[in-house]
């Protein structure tokens, strides 16, 4: 783990939604947090996927299928500390 760079979590969502206005976007917005997910994650029977459709890209990654909750949380508060104490002796 570098101490430039935080833990790697166990999963990353990378959404692209793309549109001509804004209207657009925050409705293909509210209809990824209103059920798109779970469309696409086939209602949490997918831990991976890549979703195409008109206006939206929908990513799921794995990143460290071996990270825990609890080991993230841990890795994050020794990774706060020790950039903490390197900004202090400068």
């Amino acid at each position: 783990m570098s101490d430039k760079q935080p833990p790697t979590p166990r999963y990353k969502l990378t959404l692209t939604i793309i549109g001509n206005t804004l209207d657009e976007v925050e409705r293909e917005l509210t209809v990824q947090t209103r059920g798109g997910f779970l469309i696409d994650s086939d209602y949490y029977a997918r831990d991976e996927w890549h979703s195409i459709s008109g206006r939206v890209t929908s990513r799921m990654e794995h990143t460290n299928p071996t990270m825990t909750p609890e080991q993230y949380d841990a890795d994050m508060r020794a990774w706060f500390e020790r950039r903490r104490q390197q900004k202090a002796n400068r």
